[in-house]
């Protein structure tokens, strides 16, 4: 097949489509529809849950995650405490380097304006050790975290560079607010370079040891110096040749030693059970290429059922075109049997049916890019204003086009393909003859099955898409033990402005007699963990006179709340408590 035999059967399928508007606009249609919901779903999943970090050698990061029971606080299994991580980072012998970083907000102040924006704590080795390079001025380094408190220099991301700077050359050397500290500007991040916590995307960087200084109060308790509290994420970059199979052999010992080292700490429990489960306790090495994400492992599941459950419409759509090209091909049964009456080969006719079907998805894909950027902006759209939406875009990229393309050459062999042969799976003579009964059997049972399959796939994703509505509206009308309706609820952090303990409380006292006596709001109140956030407060309770179990389980949550924090209850919950006899008992948050 030469170039000029390809370029002529082009010419002839734009032709003959171009003959036949009704069926080319209904083929393009459906496929785009098709090919258009899958590549935007995946353009979620790719952004989400595929992709990895934008640094050189990303396959070599491995994420330190902690398995098993632990004495005191912590903020999950990946975290660390500062004194954990400076023992492995100095005596493990697999890692060129270890990193630490530590997300949290903070309030940004600049030529007297003020934000909140989220903040990345990193080790003086985290740039390095990512192969970064700056965008102006210079990034943070080894002797910017050396002494606690004493080098309050911050980077900026590109965005706010741009956001807030409006690219101003002369950044470097500036002077902004964090958190009622003044920082001095030193350099701006690579672009496109927002931390390595998917969903909480860094606004600026700042060395790990003036974290005191950023986080007073409460928060105050995950110290540098508190070996109990671990807070802080460790990543590791492998030594040339190392693998995370001899990795994770070689620190099991490292990380023996150190458990065997806590169990000697004065403020390690003298209970004799979690003394023997904190030393069953083990390190995990994972796959550290895409950063950490709560986000992530919480959307990976629900965001492939999606995948799959698209890939079911594009497999209806391209049955669906496959009996439109079968019907087409029954009509043109007279048009193929004159041309093999003529010498031409079978090859060549598969040949031009299938430039046809490649046409068809090379303009439904085309339509598709449309349909998915569309789809793609509309889900960002309506998702919260956070940090997820933040850094999800719709606008296609490299990865999509080439996922756009494949998939439309896949949609034209899959519906293609099989018409294409069993267009001229007939006899020349009775096609010439036009005895339509003698050449229909064949296609008859083909659509008869491709109707089947439609009939059957279409079942299962509307079955699929059944469940997915009774979920969300279960959820939507789930009865949270309070009337959601007119509810408004904000944060804020005064420590993070300069308030202390006292301070903090009076001003929420003040906020919250403010906010009572506006017109239309009927109270106010405030409380530690918000309402419906998603997270959480716990801590062991003991019972006066009651000793607890061996591995009983004590643990409980709590919420620091203002007297007059109660929200207005759902009045199912209402009539239902006016009825019963009153018992006073405690109500769990």
């Amino acid at each position: 097949m030469t170039i000029t035999s390809s370029l002529r059967d082009v010419r002839l399928a734009i032709r003959s489509l171009a003959h036949a508007p009704g069926f080319t606009l209904a083929a393009v249609l459906t496929l785009a529809l098709g090919i258009g919901a899958t590549t935007a779903i995946f353009s979620l999943v790719d952004q989400v849950t595929l992709r990895k970090l934008e640094t050189p050698e990303a396959d070599r990061l491995v994420l330190l995650r902690w398995q098993g029971s632990w004495c005191c606080s912590n903020t999950g299994d990946a975290a660390w405490s500062y004194p954990w991580y400076e023992d492995l980072r100095d005596r493990n012998e697999v890692f060129e380097e270890l990193i630490g970083r530590y997300s949290m907000p903070a309030s940004f102040g600049f030529a007297g304006e003020s934000d909140r924006v989220q903040l990345e704590l990193v080790t003086g080795n985290y740039f390095r050790t990512l192969g970064l390079l700056p965008q102006t001025g210079r990034l943070i380094g080894v002797d910017d975290d050396v002494t606690p408190d004493g080098h309050p220099v911050a980077v900026l991301s590109h965005e706010t560079w741009r956001d807030r700077f409006n690219f101003d050359p002369e950044v470097v050397g500036k002077q902004v607010r964090i958190n009622d500290r003044t920082f001095d500007v030193i350099g701006v991040a690579p672009e496109g370079w927002r931390g390595m916590g998917f969903g909480e995307p860094a606004d600026l960087f700042v060395p790990v040891a003036m974290k005191k200084a950023l986080s007073p109060g409460w928060m105050g308790g995950y110290d540098l110096e508190a070996r109990r509290s671990r807070w802080m994420q460790v990543f590791g970059k492998l030594k040339p040749g190392e693998t995370l199979a001899t990795a994770q052999a070689a620190m099991a010992p490292l990380f023996a030693s150190l458990i065997e080292y806590d169990l000697t700490t004065p403020d390690m429990t003298t209970d004799a059970y979690a003394r023997d489960q904190f030393r069953k306790a083990r390190l995990l090495l994972q796959p550290g290429a895409q950063g950490v994400s709560r986000t992530r492992d919480m959307a990976r599941v629900p965001l492939w059922t999606l995948m799959g459950m698209v890939g079911l419409l594009l497999l209806i759509g391209c049955a669906n075109v496959a009996n439109l090209m079968i019907a087409r091909a029954t009509a043109r049964r007279r048009e193929i049997a004159v041309r093999l009456a003529l010498g031409a080969g079978r090859g060549q006719i598969v040949r031009q049916l299938m430039t046809e079907s490649l046409i068809l998805a090379a303009l439904g894909g085309a339509l598709a890019l449309v349909i998915a950027a569309w789809t793609t902006g509309f889900i960002v759209q309506i998702l919260p204003s956070d940090g997820v939406a933040e850094q999800i875009t719709s606008q296609p990229d490299y990865r999509i086009l080439a996922f756009a393309a494949a998939v439309s050459l896949f949609t034209a062999l899959l519906f293609g393909l099989l018409p294409a042969v069993q267009s001229f799976n007939f006899g020349v003579v009775a096609a010439l003859k036009d005895q339509a009964g003698a050449i229909a059997g064949g296609h008859a049972t083909l659509r008869k099955a491709l109707v089947s399959a439609q009939v059957f796939l279409s079942l299962v994703l509307l079955i699929g898409a059944g469940l997915f509505w009774t979920t969300l509206r279960n959820l939507r009308d789930s009865d949270p033990g309070f009337e959601t309706a007119g509810n408004l609820v904000f944060a804020i952090e005064p420590q993070t402005s300069g308030y202390d303990n006292e301070g903090s409380r009076q001003l929420l006292r003040t906020l919250q007699q403010r906010l009572g006596s506006l017109p239309g709001v009927r109270g106010a109140s405030y409380s530690l963990v918000r309402l419906l956030s998603g997270n959480e407060w716990d801590h062991n309770v003991d019972v006066q006179g009651y000793e607890e179990q061996p591995g009983e389980n004590v643990n409980t949550h709590f919420n620091a709340i203002s007297p007059a924090f109660s929200p207005p209850r759902h009045a199912l919950a209402q009539k239902a408590a006016s009825s019963a006899t009153p018992t006073p008992r405690a109500r769990p948050l």
